[in-house]
């Protein structure tokens, strides 16, 4: 029995320069996440399973980055295993915050229902001491992400927490970290300033469906007002701020895409280049899935449809000068928040949810998945279903067991697959356009250049 074999985890381009007397191709190992560079006469080598006649410190690289492993090796168990080590010792304790129930927009695939409740001081005060009695002395970094409905709504809540959180951060020896999932709308100036500033918030998400000739469909206020004007003013006016700059603010346009707005997503991503925004934003483009029951996913593409328009639009935005690094994903040991026992999720109700798909969504009301209340003692919690998330692969109903992509994609959405729905990542769809495109960048220090000349 031979002492080595190829891992199961592997993604393989073809050949590539293939006019070259020694062309290449690309092994991404998913165990490792890493995308390498191989002669096709060693990958041949490895498929024969020749290992001896690789160089040997060939044969180093090849282990170190999972693409070879020990012959006797469960790969499934090894990757399961090492979720689980890398999630108890992982220094971050994280918490998403929904300090108010309310919004201004009344997005047509929101499966949200608002309210104009705000988180009382009393559910603030065990909040923050349910918070302070999770920390460890393996954390470092204490980590908040403010959302909703709408947070800046409940901004006077973020004031009053904010400091408490940080005063609780620095008894600890922990750093804070703060961001921000926003519809932009808001965000003016003097709020930006203070977010930023005092409230130490510094990265926002906000999205934009188009140009306002499909986001003022679908992103309209609940009153049927157009936004997308206001939003746009307000990223330009944020990210020309001295403090934009000063406080390394990020700010990601993310893009909820179907075949309803699909086109005009290109003509936003030139719109906003037109502005000067190409060093100062980022974006990220999704599907639009159901939320909830409320099955807004019917006008979208399939996983493949998505996964070629996906890379169309990664190539425009970089040969339109904005950056976007992230061709391949890295290993991934954390699908997720709710594999972490320690995160959660707090509503403006006093809630506790492991994940954030969940919170005023009235299907989940009284489920497993609204596990815990901040009234109530912690043994009288339900079992949250996704916490075992890991453990309960090898058994499950999803494809995770047997899927190539398991080490990078952790599953996609536990909460999905529980709801038999597939949750497979964009990028299994389109990982040999990402791993050439990785080629190119690794061949050249400007990709956006070599991808224009050869369009």
């Amino acid at each position: 029995m031979k002492a080595y074999k190829l891992s199961y985890y592997l993604v393989v381009t073809d050949l590539l320069d293939e006019t070259s007397d020694t062309p290449n191709r690309m092994v991404y190992a998913t165990r490792s996440g890493k995308a390498l560079i191989i002669k096709d006469n060693i990958y041949q080598l490895l498929v024969a399973g020749d290992f001896d006649k690789v160089p040997m410190e060939m044969m180093a690289s090849l282990l170190a980055n999972h693409v070879i492993v020990r012959s006797s090796e469960d790969e499934l168990t090894s990757i399961l295993e090492e979720n689980e080590i890398e999630i108890d010792n992982d220094d971050s304790l994280g918490y998403t915050i929904q300090p108010g129930a309310n919004c201004q927009l009344g997005c047509d695939y929101c499966g949200q229902e608002h309210t104009e409740k705000t988180m009382s001081e009393e559910h603030q005060e065990k909040m923050l001491r349910r918070i302070e009695s999770m920390i460890e002395p393996r954390h470092k970094r204490l980590s908040i992400t403010w959302y909703g409905g709408e947070p800046i709504l409940a901004l006077k809540q973020i004031r009053t927490l904010t400091p408490r959180l940080k005063a609780i951060a620095q008894k600890h020896g922990l750093t804070y970290f703060s961001d921000m999932i926003t519809n932009g709308l808001g965000l003016k100036t003097r709020v930006f300033e203070e977010l930023a500033g005092e409230l130490d918030v510094s990265h926002f998400q906000i999205t934009l469906d188009g140009t306002a000739t499909q986001h003022d469909q679908r992103r309209i206020t609940k009153k049927g007002g157009n936004t997308f004007d206001t939003i746009v003013k307000n990223i330009v006016r944020v990210t020309d701020h001295p403090i934009y700059q000063e406080k390394g603010c990020s700010i990601v346009i993310r893009c909820n895409i179907n075949n309803g707005n699909k086109e005009d997503i290109r003509n936003l991503v030139w719109y906003l280049a037109s502005l000067g925004l190409k060093d100062k934003i980022t974006f990220d483009f999704q599907p639009v899935t159901d939320w909830g029951d409320n099955a807004a996913a019917e006008n979208s593409m399939s996983k493949e449809e998505f996964g070629a328009y996906e890379i169309e639009r990664m190539i425009e935005v970089i040969q339109l000068g904005f950056t976007y690094n992230n061709f391949i994903p890295s290993r991934n040991h954390s699908v997720c928040m709710v594999v972490d026992e320690k995160s959660e999720v707090f509503d403006a109700y006093g809630n506790i949810y492991s994940c954030w798909e969940v919170p005023y969504t009235p299907v989940y009301e009284g489920s497993d998945f609204q596990y815990g209340h901040l009234d109530k003692d912690a043994s009288e919690f339900r079992k949250d279903p996704m916490r075992d998330w890991n453990s309960s692969i090898p058994t499950n109903d999803s494809w995770c067991k047997s899927c190539k992509f398991l080490p990078v994609c952790g599953g996609g959405c536990p909460k999905k697959w529980l709801e038999k729905t597939p949750a497979c990542p964009s990028f299994k769809f389109n990982i040999e356009d990402r791993l050439v495109l990785e080629y190119l960048t690794n061949r050249t220090n400007n990709v956006a250049q070599l991808l224009t000349e050869t369009a």
